[in-house]
């Protein structure tokens, strides 16, 4: 069970790093924070790795070119059948995360 910490146009980066070491019981694996001076909004997440045991499943999970993040707490039961279909459509995975493929 992971949690999440989202701040828009409130706060700054310290207050989005204390509230999110208060949801450390939701993910004891790892805690992750973005921050963005200029909308002064951010991310935070604590992960509890289930699928992908790895540093490459760490979240917010950024896209390619870096202009989206994502957070995400639930479960794609196919995401495999998904991402070999994504796959052969020329979409590459650098993680082994239901995040990734959705």
């Amino acid at each position: 069970m992971c949690g999440f910490v989202t701040f828009i146009n409130y706060g700054n980066k310290k207050l989005l790093e204390e509230s999110t070491k208060l949801i450390s019981h939701r993910g004891p694996d790892n805690q992750s924070t973005f921050w963005d001076e200029k909308f002064n909004s951010g991310l935070g997440h604590r992960r509890l790795s289930i699928i992908d045991l790895s540093s490459e499943g760490n979240q917010p999970m950024w896209s390619e070119d870096c202009e989206t993040a994502i957070l995400f707490n639930g479960e794609i039961f196919n995401f495999l059948d998904l991402k070999k279909e994504f796959y052969n459509d020329g979409i590459n995975f650098q993680t082994n995360t239901d995040t990734e493929v959705l």
